[in-house]
C-alpha cells in the first residue's frame, strides 16, 4: 500500500457568504435547509447545487423559510482543512 492520500477539504467560513437581494453575475442560487435566529442575526444553513453545505450569518430583519432559494455571493475567505 502506498501512503494514504491527504484529503483536502475547503471549508467555507460563515462570513464567506454574502446574501444578496437579487441575482447578479457574481451570485449563485442556493437553498436554505435550516436557520437559527440569534438576536439580530440569523444563521442560515445553505445547500449549494453541488451538495456542499455552508453557513451564512445574515440580519434577522428579513424572514427566511426552509426550502427558500437565496442568492449568495462568495467572498474569498476559504479555509483549508486537512482531514
Amino acid at each position: 500500500k502506498g501512503p494514504a492520500a491527504i484529503k483536502l477539504t475547503l471549508c467555507i467560513r460563515p462570513e464567506a457568504f454574502v446574501v444578496e437581494d437579487s441575482a447578479t453575475d457574481l451570485t449563485s442560487e442556493v437553498e436554505v435547509t435550516a436557520y437559527r435566529y440569534h438576536g439580530a442575526y440569523c444563521d442560515l444553513v445553505l445547500k449549494a447545487p453541488n451538495g456542499d453545505e455552508a453557513h451564512a450569518h445574515v440580519s434577522s430583519l428579513r424572514p427566511y423559510t426552509v426550502g427558500q432559494t437565496v442568492h449568495v455571493r462568495l467572498e474569498p475567505k476559504l479555509v483549508a482543512v486537512f482531514a
